[in-house]
């Protein structure tokens, strides 16, 4: 018999620092006391806001390096965003 899983505050909270690390869904699960299935269906919210925070984060490191005069970046931010090709 499997046991019931109940969210809590604490445990949303948990998922979407987990999420914002990049750790995947079967390893959050893990930490949280569920299966990645059960993690999809009560915390959806949690996940997608999660990755899209640490996204943010890392995105901001990059145009902040690139500021900076890192010019590798600068090629980079210019190749992806905006389509560049050498």
């Amino acid at each position: 018999m499997s046991k019931i899983h109940k969210p809590t505050p604490e445990l949303r909270a948990q998922v979407e620092k987990y999420a914002a690390v990049g750790l995947p869904h079967d390893i959050i699960g893990t930490l949280v006391g569920c299966c990645d299935k059960t993690l999809e269906k009560y915390y959806p919210d949690e996940l997608a806001a999660g990755t899209a925070k640490g996204n943010a984060q890392i995105a901001g490191w990059a145009f902040d390096s690139a500021r900076r005069g890192n010019i590798p970046m600068r090629i980079f931010l210019c190749k992806v965003r905006l389509g560049w090709r050498e």
